[in-house]
């Protein structure tokens, strides 16, 4: 994995995760598209990553999405977006 800020975007698909119940429908996220940043200020990436959240419909329905900020340097960290 290339060193630096990554952004990961996971879509909702029509399929049913294999705990929806009938009265709480939950539907299975699948990978979109993975966003290199590189190298850049950890400011900068926070900026993009939020940017792309507004420009995502973020939630649990179908058509909507999961965004996740991670820093690669050896290993993966999450961070967060909020």
């Amino acid at each position: 994995m290339e060193d630096g800020y990554h952004v990961n975007v996971a879509r909702n698909t029509v399929f049913e995760a294999w705990d929806s119940k009938p009265e709480k429908r939950r539907y299975r996220s699948e990978h979109y598209c993975h966003i290199v940043l590189g190298r850049i200020p950890h400011e900068d990436a926070l900026r993009i990553a939020r940017d792309l959240q507004q420009r995502f419909p973020e939630g649990d329905q179908p058509g909507q999405f999961h965004l996740s900020l991670s820093h690669w340097q050896a290993t993966g960290q999450q961070v967060p977006l909020s």
